[in-house]
Parts: structure tokens; sequence; C-alpha cells
């Protein structure tokens, strides 16, 4: 297969569509073999620049780590330019950040290059929404009875205090979202209760970037909001690999649970959230992998 045949099929997969580098390059692969059933690794490696082994197998597999370098040289190969080829080269940074902060920052960038990829106004939006923890407290601040739809009034009421331009550009997207609406009534700003979602275009990095920064607040609770006004515990468990989504569907039953709860819940006087996370720390051999 000639350079131009692989460039104008990878061409067709669009990179920031994905959240880990090595699904990109799995999903490459596969449109290759697919038009050409005899195509394998070692020609894929080949046709990447490795020279005649096993290269991409490890790498897409987790067996093997992709280099800085090594990814200069499948994007050369693959044709990749533009918001493309910075973003999944930064995907490979994410993979190799050393330290939360460097994380973070690479992070960001993903963000900026994900929105830049965008076709639709909505979608950058929707991205933009998840981007900083505060839009949806707002918004469930502006739910109760006693509010107010002042920057400074909503800034003073929000934990941690947030800046009242920062509010203000904060109402102004939940407008744009369709997510606010004027009621003459009260003569203020008001939940529209439209359906929060994010579409598929947006939805992988949303997420993650909206419990990065959960995560972050729950920490900083440890420290800054009294005992009596908080419960952060934890709770470590064995299970058997094939019994976790039987554990998740226990989490997504209370969650359901807990909503119900809400909306009983008369004279609502603070927002609150709830973080639960569940995540392997230890695994012996024969569990489940995430790269297999």
């Amino acid at each position: 297969m000639s350079k131009t045949e692989i460039r104008r099929l990878s061409g067709s997969i669009d990179p920031t569509k994905f959240q880990d580098a090595k699904e990109f390059l799995s999903a490459v692969y596969l449109e290759l073999k697919a038009r050409i059933p005899q195509y394998s690794y070692i020609r894929f490696t080949e046709d990447m620049g490795f020279g005649a082994c096993n290269a991409m197998y490890l790498i897409i597999h987790g067996r093997r780590p992709l280099t800085l370098k090594g990814a200069e040289k499948l994007v050369s190969a693959l044709g990749l330019t533009g918001v493309g080829r910075q973003y999944f080269l930064q995907l490979v940074k994410s993979q190799r950040a050393d330290g939360a902060s460097e994380r973070e920052t690479v992070f960001d960038r993903l963000v900026a290059l994900k929105a830049k990829s965008l076709p639709k106004a909505l979608d950058r939006r929707q991205l933009e929404f998840y981007n900083d923890w505060y839009n949806a407290a707002i918004l469930e601040l502006l739910s109760l009875e006693q509010a107010s739809d002042d920057p400074d009034w909503l800034s003073s009421h929000l934990m941690p205090t947030v800046a009242p331009l920062k509010v203000k550009k904060s109402l102004g997207l939940l407008k744009k979202l369709g997510h606010l609406v004027f009621d003459k009534q009260r003569g203020r700003l008001v939940p529209s209760h439209q359906e929060l979602s994010t579409g598929s275009e947006v939805l992988g990095l949303a997420v993650i970037r909206y419990h990065q920064q959960m995560i972050g607040l729950a920490k900083g609770a440890l420290m800054d909001i009294a005992p009596m006004e908080r419960d952060i515990s934890a709770v470590t468990i064995g299970v058997p690999a094939e019994r976790i989504d039987e554990l998740k569907e226990k989490i997504r039953t209370f969650r359901r649970e807990l909503l119900d709860f809400s909306q009983s819940c008369a004279d609502t006087d603070q927002i609150v959230q709830l973080n639960i996370q569940l995540f392997p720390i230890a695994r012996i051999s024969g569990g489940k992998r995430h790269d297999d």
C-alpha cells in the first residue's frame, strides 16, 4: 500500500474523536485491514516507519509505550496536519505527563484543540459548560426560590467564591445553551429544566474535565469545610473482575435514589456535590486489563 493510500484511508478517521492515542491507532489499523484483509501489524509497523517488527501491535495493546519521537514519526506517516496532528501529539503527552500540574496543562491544551475541531457552536458551548464546575452550581442555585441572578449575589454564595465577571460570563453561556430563561413573575433568570446533556462529539473530554474539577473541590473540602457539613469517606473492598458491572449498577441505582430524594425535598437552601468514585488500586494476575 502506498503512502498516499495510507494517508487517504487514515484521513477518514478523526483523531480528535478519541481520548486515547492507542484507540486512534487501532481504528486506523482496522480500517486498513478492512480494505486489505491480509494487512498485518508487521506491515503496519513498516508503513509507519518503524521497520519490520511488531512494534505497532505492542503499542496498540499497551505493551510498549509510545514515545513523543515515535508519535512524531506516526503523524508524518499518517499525514496528520493542523489540529488533528496537534491533538494526537497532546494525547501522547498526556499519557506521559509527570505530575498533576503537567497533566492538567496538557489536558487544558487537549480541551482547547477539541473546541477548535468542533464544527457546531452548540457543541463548543457544551464543552465550555463542563469546563468550569461553577456553571452547573449556578444553574442549581438559580432553582432556589430565594436566589438572585445578580452576579455579585451568586459570586458570594458559591463555595469556593467565583469572581463576579466569571459568573456573568457563565450566565451568558447558560442562556445561549437554553438552560436559563427569564421569568417575568419572579423578575429574574430561572432554570428552563432543559435536560443537561452532551453530544457524542464532546462527551468524553467534557465528562473528564467535569470530574477532574469536582474531585479537586472534594480535596479542598477536606480542609475548608467543617466536618459536620461534609461526609468524605472511603471503603476498600475485594471484588471479582466479572462482578464489577454488578457493582457499577448498584452505584447507578443509588444515584437514581438520590435524585428522587432531591426532588422530594422542599425549601432547599443549599447545593451539595456528591462524588462517587470506583477504580482499581490493586490487581492480581488473571483479572481484566484496560488494554485487553
